[in-house]
This record gives C-alpha cells, sequence and structure tokens, in this order.
C-alpha cells in the first residue's frame, strides 16, 4: 500500500478507512475477521510516514472509543465519522460514544457518513439521530 499512500498524500486526496465492526457475529460469518483489526491505532505507521495524509475512519473505530480519542489525539491529519454506528447501535450507546469524542475535544473532526449503498431508508434514521443528539 506503501506507493498508495505516498500518492495520495502527494495529490492532497483525503482516504477513508473502514474502522469499526461488521454486523454481531462478524467472526462467524467471515472466519478471518477480528475485532481488534478495527483500532485506529493500526493506523499510527501509515500516519507517522505520511503526516500530510488527510485520512478518515469511517464508524469512528467504534466501540474502542479509548483507541478513537489516542489516535484522534496523536495524529491531527485523522478524522473520523459515525456512519453506521448512528442507526444500527442503541442510540444510548451512540451518545454515549460520540459524547466521549466531542469531550475528549474532538468536535471538529468528527463527519456525518451515511454508509449507505443498499439502505436507502437508513439516511433519514442517521439524519434524525444526529439532529436530536443530547450531547
Amino acid at each position: 500500500m506503501e506507493p498508495y499512500w505516498a500518492l495520495l498524500e502527494e495529490l492532497d486526496v483525503p482516504v477513508g478507512i473502514h474502522a469499526g465492526p461488521g454486523p454481531p457475529g462478524a467472526t462467524y460469518i467471515t472466519p478471518t475477521y477480528r475485532m481488534r483489526q478495527s483500532s485506529l491505532l493500526l493506523l499510527e505507521e501509515v500516519l507517522v510516514r505520511h503526516p500530510k495524509l488527510r485520512m478518515w475512519a469511517m464508524h469512528a473505530g467504534w466501540p474502542l472509543a479509548d483507541d478513537t480519542i489516542a489516535a484522534l489525539h496523536a495524529h491531527p491529519q485523522l478524522y473520523v465519522d459515525v456512519g453506521a454506528i448512528s442507526f444500527f447501535t442503541p442510540k444510548k450507546n451512540f451518545y454515549s460514544f460520540l459524547k466521549r469524542l466531542i469531550d475528549a475535544g474532538f468536535e471538529n473532526r468528527i463527519m456525518f457518513g451515511s454508509d449507505q449503498m443498499i439502505w436507502p431508508d437508513a439516511l433519514s434514521v442517521a439524519i434524525d439521530t444526529i439532529q436530536m443528539r443530547p450531547c
């Protein structure tokens, strides 16, 4: 991937990385899936080698809030989006996770993401969830 990272950095093209869970029981659907691979800390070597590479992590690395906060703290070129976590996790859990990121000072690096490829009705649910947030 190194030539791609270098080119993306050189051309100032933001890159999105899928980080976060698959469906419940993902390991038993896709046997090679491991939740620990959703840690945003796994992005560090790329971010260190390419300090001008703008990257965002889809699903904000949910549910690994500590790793997400640590990665955002260490790497100012890293952003996150809420993606599907805004509608597939219980609202109380989503708001708690989002509040942790905001309370840690990263509200300006959290983006909306819909993650909509095949569930168009979920887009309005995601928007409603964000608009009525209690954070």
